[in-house]
């Protein structure tokens, strides 16, 4: 299932045309994938994880490979607005952290605008942190 979903963040990014905002569109086509149901399987295969050590270490690796091929489209999407490769994963991880949180809450919390503040939020500082010309306009 991880694999599946590489391959639609990377298909997707590989499709955006030049001159599109690639920071949002990644942005929000990640969100939709976490609420697709990507986040509550891994959820599910976590919770017995803890309890298993040969899950544990199948969750483990499949989960890297996941992180990797995200940091991947992450890093060569975003590479050509000239900001520091250590900035840009620090901005991922952080993102990361958001959306994981963010599809945690709405198993309860039903507010579909909540979150797109939030991620207009992250996106907007992230803007004028990994791309320098964005804040000069």
């Amino acid at each position: 299932m991880l694999q599946r979903e590489v391959t639609l963040v990377r298909d997707f990014a590989r499709t955006l045309p030049p001159g599109r905002d690639k920071l949002k569109d990644l942005t929000y086509y990640i969100w939709e994938r976490y609420q697709s149901g990507v986040f509550h399987v891994s959820m599910d295969y976590i919770s017995e994880a803890r309890v298993d050590m040969e899950e544990l270490n199948y969750v483990s690796v499949e989960s890297q490979k996941f992180n990797d091929a995200l940091n991947d489209v992450w890093h060569i999407e975003l590479a050509a607005f000239g900001c520091d490769p250590e900035l840009r994963q620090a901005m991922m991880n952080e993102f990361m952290c958001l959306v994981r949180g963010m599809a945690f809450q709405s198993q309860w919390r039903k507010e579909p605008e909540y979150f797109h503040k939030m991620l207009r939020d992250w996106l907007a500082r992230a803007q004028g942190i990994l791309i320098p010309e964005f804040t000069a306009r």
